[in-house]
């Protein structure tokens, strides 16, 4: 995922990741935007790991057996 920072941290773009990471580094970080932005950064895994869980676990599974 790639953003298009504006005011916040110049005009370059930089991966949602590295943005959030640019909150922590201000003196007074917002923590309001942080924890939204990690909320909604967390959203698309959970949804690929729902319906796919199944098939997961049972890679893992067969993975696990020697031989």
């Amino acid at each position: 995922m790639a953003c298009r920072t504006g005011s916040l941290f110049g005009t370059t773009d930089v991966t949602l990741a590295v943005g959030l990471g640019n909150f922590l580094a201000a003196d007074d970080s917002p923590w309001e935007l942080l924890m939204a932005t990690g909320h909604i950064y967390a959203l698309p895994p959970a949804a690929i790991y729902y319906p796919f869980r199944r098939y997961m676990v049972a890679g893992l599974a067969a993975g696990a057996v020697k031989g």
